[in-house]
């Protein structure tokens, strides 16, 4: 046997370093698919050959998660610390692990004077740190920390044989990864087929084409994951799609039964062109020109009215979406960017008594909110008459739970909410926007408001409170007669007419079980000389004037049926 080379002899770690690398290599080689997935023994192997060839170090490994963009702490495998793991030592964000995979390249803490080391690698010890990238291709699966615990730097032969280590690491991982992919994609198809078997199963056990296709529908929502399902078959006529099962638990916005077989749904699409759809974007065409009943919690909402008035129809939308003519106040108040701008100019507010003619001709109908109707109706009049002041407007208003809307919280649990009253969206309540930009028309100039709502313990019903300044001065008996014979006036030549508001006189005052479950909005006024304030009460049932109750009012001028069908 020839002697070693000179410079072998030189440094006996370069024969150790090959030794490693040949065990290294023959453990993944060696490695069938069902350990494969498990790397550690690899990476130990990886670690302990590093700390042979770096005298008076500890190496730690990392496998690095691309999906969290960070490294995965449970991953981690080490040699050579003095007194088992470095508490506290985990890849930090902005680390030298980091920096390392950003760069592509070694990166050793002496050798860059910006950046600190772990304190706790110091508290343990350790005078430096490299840290060597674990990068297939440019995909990074992980990073080698080598920590020196000797007064000296990383010696360039050092760093040379550990990179060698590296490469190594970085396939095991990267296979491991790839491997343990491919175990979950063939468990999902066993699933599948499993899912398959027992649908063809419950199938032939049943006896209605409805129960058949619901079957069908809720295997298909195991296997995707998906929320909810509708099957729609063809007529007879094989003009429609009508509904024949739906399945899932999400779908809280009304179905429908019949879709017309064209191209303004995703399903007259599929069934028009006879082809499956696959839709990853329903913002991108040809999707956002089509019509798409998803459940009002999913992304779409306004953007549904889009397609709509592109095709012709008429929408009466019941959200906040189209009440502004603005987006910029629209974003200052819901804080997101407005889904639809272009519509905001077409669409009309949907108040009856203000806008009627305006709703006879549009396609777009934004339904106001339960608390703007209940402040905008009593005031507007006299705004447009000119008998309050435009400023220092406040407006008490006390709702039903109904009113806070539907979202699942613990604060509008009725339990919650029982035997308790309290104020809520102070001092600027969502509802304040349109408040103040219709109050803004009726005076001609900007108007500004002090809002305050509170929650009460009904279930439905609203009852506001205005307090307003007479544009005309008076303290005693006889100005406040004559300033009454003016706000009575002004109130009748508004609301004579008007099937659903109330105009209540003498002593009565408004009260909210007068006025739950119909739409009907009451109104009473009394002027305070004492103060010099006019007093202005309503009520309201947020759920029926309030909400839906005014969208069919508004449904029945736009269709030219009697104002109150349906609705007395």
């Amino acid at each position: 046997m020839q002697p070693a080379p000179q410079f072998f002899q030189a440094d006996p770690r370069i024969l150790e370093a090959l030794s490693s690398l040949n065990q290294i290599g023959a453990a993944i080689n060696q490695a069938n698919q069902e350990d494969a997935a498990n790397v550690k023994p690899i990476l130990n192997l990886i670690v302990d050959s590093a700390t042979r060839v770096v005298p008076g170090s500890a190496a730690v490994i990392y496998t690095f998660q691309p999906d969290t963009n960070a490294f995965d702490p449970a991953s981690r495998v080490s040699s050579g610390e003095r007194s088992g793991p470095i508490p506290e030592d985990v890849p930090r964000l902005n680390g030298i692990g980091m920096r390392a995979l950003k760069i592509g390249r070694r990166v050793i803490s002496n050798e860059e004077p910006d950046l600190d080391i772990n304190p706790a690698i110091q508290q343990a010890g350790a005078y430096a740190v490299a840290c060597f990238p674990l990068i297939v291709s440019t995909q990074p699966v992980g990073a080698l920390y080598v920590y020196l615990f000797e007064d000296r730097p990383f010696t360039e032969l050092e760093s040379l044989m550990v990179e060698n280590f590296v490469n190594l690491a970085a396939m095991a991982i990267y296979q491991a990864f790839r491997l343990a992919s491919v175990q979950r994609d063939l468990a999902r198809k066993d699933g599948e087929l499993t899912h398959l078997r027992r649908t063809g199963l419950l199938i032939s056990s049943r006896l209605k084409l409805e129960e058949t296709l619901e079957s069908i529908l809720q295997m298909a929502l195991e296997v995707t994951s998906a929320n909810y399902g509708i099957f729609r078959l063809m007529d007879k006529t094989g003009q429609n799609l009508v509904t024949r099962a739906i399945a899932g638990a999400e779908l809280s916005q009304p179905q429908v039964d019949v879709l017309p077989v064209n191209e303004h749904s995703v399903m007259g699409w599929v069934a028009s062109k006879g082809q499956p759809a696959l839709v990853y974007d329903l913002n991108a065409p040809p999707w956002s020109n089509i019509y798409y009943p998803l459940d009002t919690g999913k992304q779409m909402r306004s953007e549904l009215t889009v397609p709509l008035i592109n095709a012709g129809c008429v929408v009466i939308d019941l959200s906040a979406d189209f009440r502004l003519k603005s987006a910029e106040v629209y974003k200052e108040f819901y804080a997101h960017d407005h889904p639809a701008p272009d519509l905001l100019a077409k669409s009309v507010y949907g108040l009856p008594e203000f806008y009627r003619d305006e709703i006879k001709k549009s396609l777009l109908i934004a339904s106001p909110g339960c608390y703007p109707t209940s402040i905008l109706l009593p005031t507007i009049p006299l705004l447009k008459a000119g008998l309050i002041k435009s400023s220092g407007i406040i407006a008490d208003s006390m709702s039903g739970v109904s009113g806070a809307g539907r979202k699942a919280e613990i604060d509008y649990l009725f339990c919650e909410c029982n035997e308790s009253v309290r104020p809520y969206g102070v001092p600027k309540h969502r509802h304040l926007s349109e408040i103040e930009e219709q109050l803004s028309f009726a005076a001609g100039s900007k108007v500004t408001i002090q809002f305050t709502p509170h929650l009460i313990p009904v279930n439905r019903g609203i009852l506001t409170t205005l307090y307003l300044a007479p544009s005309e001065h008076f303290s005693d008996a006889a100005g406040a007669a004559k300033l009454a014979e003016k706000i009575s006036a002004c109130y009748q030549l508004a609301y004579a007419n008007e099937p659903f508001v109330r105009l209540l006189e003498g002593k009565a005052l408004p009260d909210t079980k007068n006025v739950v479950g119909t739409n009907v909005c009451e109104i009473a006024w009394r002027l305070d000389p004492r103060t010099g304030r006019l007093i202005v009460m309503s009520a309201e049932d947020n759920l029926v004037k309030g909400a839906s109750g005014q969208a069919v009012q508004s449904m029945n001028i736009v269709c030219g049926w009697p104002e109150t069908a349906g609705l007395v």
